[in-house]
């Protein structure tokens, strides 16, 4: 039963996803869905505890979402970017040491993130 109602909600979802996307939100969808994956991997390379599992919630959620679940998900998301125990918080580490260029990258993605969310969801 419970497959029946996901294939059934997936099956809405897809045939609702066009609506409210122009071109602009088509590019803005792609980009808020590819950093999130790339942080999700990078963060699986550094086998970071909890992040990855959160950021394929995201993913998913996005992915065949309308414009403006969409945009609900992503000011969610946001949300979780900045502050105590955020995304921003994390510091990946190897060997108990920093790992300085995946700390790096990852900073850079989560301003991309924050940046695109504003583009998705402006105050």
């Amino acid at each position: 039963m419970e497959a029946k109602v996901l294939i059934c909600l997936l099956a809405l979802a897809l045939l609702l996803r066009p609506l409210g996307f122009t071109r602009k939100r088509w590019a803005l969808h792609k980009e808020y869905l590819r950093l999130v994956s790339e942080a999700r991997t990078l963060r699986l390379r550094y086998a970071v505890r909890y992040w990855p599992e959160e950021q394929k919630k995201w993913e998913l959620a996005a992915r065949f979402a309308p414009w403006l679940l969409f945009q609900h998900f992503v000011r969610i998301s946001r949300r979780k970017l900045g502050g105590m125990g955020s995304l921003g918080d994390v510091v990946i580490l190897r060997g108990g040491k920093p790992e300085e260029e995946a700390n790096k990258r990852l900073v850079q993605i989560v301003g991309l993130l924050y940046s695109v969310s504003q583009e998705i969801t402006p105050q």
